[in-house]
């Protein structure tokens, strides 16, 4: 989870770097400044990949939920607490 809190920013700024018309066309040239738009959606589809593969992977578990000490409570309210009363 760290290491996802601290690529997510730098991506964004990565990103935003890349859109940015003369930053690129100073930085790299006219060239590879022409290749823009295709860097930003590529980096853009890579990080939209693998958001989908983690949400896939986090909505594929399964588990119970188990906690000993509030079954414990609700049976307790139910035998111990008279009817009608809130």
């Amino acid at each position: 989870m760290r290491l996802k809190l601290f690529a997510t920013p730098h991506l964004c700024l990565l990103t935003s770097m890349l859109s940015n018309k003369e930053l690129m066309h100073s930085v790299f040239g006219p060239r590879v400044a022409g290749c823009r738009t295709f860097l930003v959606f590529a980096i853009l589809a890579g990080m939209a990949y693998q958001g989908v593969q983690n949400i896939n992977e986090q909505l594929a578990m399964k588990g119970e939920y188990n906690n000993p000490e509030q079954e414990h409570l609700f049976r307790w309210i139910v035998s111990d607490t008279k009817k009608g009363q809130y």
